[in-house]
């Protein structure tokens, strides 16, 4: 049978323990990270279940951020809108987080986690090099914090 071990996570009151296969698994994340694998996880499971079959060719993106300024993220999004519109790129998933429940670290405090769908990879590095996108990225930057890409 498998040899367990025990991995502690610390928090600033309590030391959770979760066992780990030995030589399979090193888990070293904190809870926050935790919570947003399971909701990628939720993400992707409710996605492949609903999704059409043009969905499921799609390149996904799945990332986290916080969201600092609403009006500039608002005008973020409105910019570039035309230009996703144009590439055929949708927000397949979009989930506002209202509470982080626990983390010593403030890059792990986030509001938002989203997945969005590009037909393709020429697509994506069409949006991303493109004019539009390159000037939106400053409201994009004054609007949110802790930006971090999850599945790529």
């Amino acid at each position: 049978m498998f040899n367990l071990i025990q991995k502690r996570f610390v928090t600033h009151r309590s030391v959770t323990r979760i066992p780990v296969q030995r030589g399979l698994w090193n888990i070293n994340f904190s809870l926050s990270k935790l919570i947003a694998l399971f909701l990628v996880s939720v993400c992707m499971i409710s996605h492949a279940q609903a999704g059409s079959k043009e969905e499921d060719n799609m390149h996904k993106l799945i990332f986290e951020l916080k969201i600092t300024d609403e009006g500039k993220y608002k005008a973020y999004r409105n910019k570039i809108r035309p230009l996703m519109d144009e590439l055929s790129i949708v927000v397949l998933k979009e989930y506002r987080i209202s509470k982080v429940v626990h983390s010593n670290a403030d890059e792990d405090q986030v509001n938002m986690l989203a997945m969005f769908g590009f037909p393709s990879d020429s697509a994506k590095d069409q949006f991303f090099s493109s004019d539009i996108y390159q000037d939106a990225k400053k409201l994009f930057s004054e609007s949110t914090a802790n930006f971090e890409k999850l599945i790529e």
